[in-house]
């Protein structure tokens, strides 16, 4: 398989809004409620600068390459060559689940 990014996507599992509430959520409620949405944007932008930058996920590996919007046909174009000799191998079963 064959892993693209644009610069301007996000790669998470969830946004950062739901995150931070997910994440930091015992901090943002101990905080004083004039501090809350401050707080909320910091954690916020680092969620969006460290977690969802495709630039992170390519630093990391998974992804094959950062295109240019522009360039997306001719990327998928080139993936699809190069992924129709793709040899897709079964592998054995180590245990077959005997029906009961």
């Amino acid at each position: 398989d064959i892993n693209f990014a644009w610069p301007t996507d996000q790669i998470a599992v969830m946004g950062s809004a739901a995150a931070v509430v997910m994440i930091q959520g015992k901090q943002l409620a101990a905080a004083p409620p004039e501090q809350r949405g401050y707080l909320k944007k910091i954690f916020m932008d680092f969620y969006d600068e460290n977690m969802t930058s495709p630039y992170v996920a390519a630093e990391r590996g998974y992804l094959d390459a950062m295109i240019q919007p522009r360039e997306t046909r001719l990327a998928l174009r080139r993936a699809l060559r190069q992924l129709s000799t793709k040899d897709e191998q079964d592998l054995s079963k180590k245990h077959t689940i005997m029906p009961l």
